[in-house]
């Protein structure tokens, strides 16, 4: 019975301490899935979003969700101020020129205090972070937080996306490793974000 006891109380210190890590992480991301005036879209631009856990998620949004599994936190979609269109070719060019256009403001705010850790996502657009992740930066001060990187493209990688978040957040540590799936793989990227995690001690 005292061994049922010691387990048993074991098992709630470590949920507690869990659940106090979780509530110090924070996984931003910006999608195209979530900012389209619709989800009515085209078949071509849908290869950018899948069915996870029942539910219809771009494949930015799967990782983040993938990363709270391992190690708690709140998952925060950055929303623009104004929607992109929802046919592909359209996107094409509201992604390659949203530099000091209507589609780089962003909406979402976030109170920093409350988190240690910021895991910070995004689809490549043309060989560079979406403008709004860096509208993002720009209306938030992530110094003295820990910073992880991870995005989803097909084919580019991360890029020079580590640099940036550095130079954005000189006062931040930016972790020089981050992660990086080809949109393909999203759905059997579980083990390797939680390699990740492991790697760069976030988990």
């Amino acid at each position: 019975m005292k061994k049922i006891i010691t387990i048993m109380t074991m098992l709630t210190v470590c949920a507690a301490a869990f659940a106090q890590n979780a509530n110090k992480n924070l996984i931003v991301y910006f999608s195209l899935y979530g900012n389209q005036k619709t989800t009515l879209t085209d078949a071509v631009t849908e290869a950018s979003r899948m069915m996870y856990n029942g539910k219809l998620c771009g494949n930015t949004e799967v990782i983040a969700k993938m990363i709270q599994e391992e190690v708690g936190g709140d998952v925060v979609l950055i929303e623009t101020q104004n929607k992109f269109s929802d046919g592909y070719n359209a996107v094409l060019e509201e992604g390659k020129h949203t530099k000091n256009t209507k589609y780089k403001a962003t909406t979402t705010k976030v109170d920093m205090s409350k988190y240690d850790n910021v895991f910070i996502g995004f689809p490549a657009w043309w060989y560079d972070m979406p403008d709004p992740i860096f509208d993002f930066l720009d209306k938030h001060d992530l110094s003295g937080k820990n910073v992880y990187v991870f995005a989803t493209s097909g084919g580019s990688g991360l890029m020079r996306s580590v640099s940036e978040i550095q130079a954005a957040e000189p006062k931040a540590s930016v972790h020089k490793s981050g992660f990086h799936v080809y949109y393909t793989g999203t759905a059997r990227a579980k083990a390797d974000v939680s390699k990740w995690l492991k790697n760069v001690g976030a988990k």
